[in-house]
């Protein structure tokens, strides 16, 4: 039996969507005075869930079809975190036979095409050197239950589904974990949203390279998740460096290794917190939400390692900001000075930033303090409108506005 809903009040769209972690749901939780959001995440009911909503939530594996799943939820609009997984792309095909607009709202940095099959490489050769087979949660029953999911997209009315279902599980099995060219290899038109809501057009090319995306598929709205850095003037501590933790060595929510040794990474704090001693300045981390609890990171009383935190005040009020491709050095870049660290030929966005003079650029490994010089980063107005124009569309802090315009008259 679906749930009542009284199509007058104010709209309801599902999110598909994390909501454990707080920078996730901040555009939403601004919005909920005009939009009724739902949430649908995880496949089952975690026992220790963490839902930092206080928004209604839908599982997965709670329905047996999309189609049951939209009748018992009854969403005017479907937002997406991405779609490319087997969930994902049935729910997506069953909007597109509902004619339920869907959205893939961006979340993060995006890179080319070939970059992410370089990172995916990566990661690959670590499961193979560390034995281990990228710690699949998913037991065999879900993955029939997935796939199962995926079949009853298929109707006598939808005849295309059938088709595109054969050839998703036999790309599966011909690329195994070459994830993004198995994506690439679907080739349809099902994994393409109404509208993919990007930061700016040049940061999704992606969807164009992967997805086979056209230009009318894009709405460009700047970064709802970054307004609160913009259009407030913060006075600087001065009394701290910063750097903003990327979990380039052990992801602790998913427990996998990534690229870089756990020594490589102490000895990458512990020189970064021996320039901070120098100039008689602390050392805070924000950490990644992928590193919280780790237990491997250098300790040093100058230290201070943060989980939550106000993150605007915190990178507009340091000394200077430490870190490598993180979403959050787009405002440390344009409010503060960086440095970036190269770890390895992945990120368009550090590539621009050396190219147009607005970071100092050091080498992730084969750095000592005295490398790094803040004084040397002199951002030309030029290149910062540059930056603007790639990677942020606007700096006026309503991207959150356009977000709602988006879902509620698109």
């Amino acid at each position: 039996m679906s749930e009542q809903h009284d199509i007058a009040s104010k709209p309801r769209v599902l999110l598909v969507w994390g909501y454990h972690r707080k920078g996730w749901i901040e555009p939403f939780e601004k919005l909920k005075e005009h939009i009724e959001f739902v949430y649908l995440f995880h496949l089952e009911k975690p026992a220790n869930e963490v839902n930092l909503s206080d928004c209604k939530t839908y599982y997965w594996l709670d329905y047996k079809s999309p189609y049951q799943l939209l009748d018992a939820i009854r969403p005017q609009r479907v937002v997406f975190m991405g779609i490319d997984r087997v969930n994902s792309i049935a729910l997506n095909m069953a909007c597109k036979h509902r004619k339920i607009k869907s959205f893939q709202l961006q979340h993060g940095l995006m890179y080319s095409f070939q970059r992410y099959v370089e990172d995916n490489n990566r990661q690959i050769a670590t499961f193979e050197k560390n034995g281990e087979n990228g710690n699949d949660p998913l037991s065999k029953e879900q993955k029939w239950k997935l796939m199962f999911f995926l079949l009853r997209t298929v109707r006598w009315d939808f005849p295309a589904a059938l088709p595109f279902f054969f050839k998703f599980l036999w790309n599966k099995r011909k690329y195994g974990p070459q994830f993004q060219r198995f994506v690439k290899s679907l080739n349809s038109r099902f994994l393409i949203p109404y509208k993919y809501l990007v930061f700016t057009r040049s940061n999704g090319e992606l969807f164009v390279e992967r997805n086979g995306a056209r230009e009318d598929d894009f709405l460009e709205i700047g970064n709802p998740f970054l307004d609160d850095f913009f259009g407030k003037k913060i006075e600087k501590a001065g009394s701290y460096y910063l750097l903003i933790d990327e979990p380039i060595a052990y992801n602790k929510e998913h427990d996998f290794d990534r690229i870089f040794t756990r020594d490589q990474v102490i000895n990458f704090q512990k020189k970064l917190n021996d320039f901070a001693l120098k100039k008689g300045k602390k050392l805070i981390v924000k950490l990644h939400p992928y590193s919280f609890g780790n237990d491997f990171y250098f300790q040093h009383e100058n230290i201070e390692y943060l989980e939550e935190a106000n993150i605007p005040e915190l990178i507009n009020g340091a000394e200077g900001v430490f870190g490598t491709s993180s979403t959050l050095l787009i405002p440390a870049v344009f409010n503060n000075r960086c440095v970036q660290f190269k770890i390895w030929d992945l990120s368009d966005f550090e590539a621009d930033c050396a190219r147009w003079g607005l970071t100092q650029q050091v080498d992730f490994e084969h750095f000592s303090p005295e490398d790094i010089c803040f004084e040397d980063i002199e951002k030309k107005e030029e290149n910062l409108q540059k930056m603007i124009q790639k990677y942020m569309y606007r700096i006026d802090g309503k991207a959150t506005e356009r977000l709602k315009e988006a879902l509620l008259n698109s």
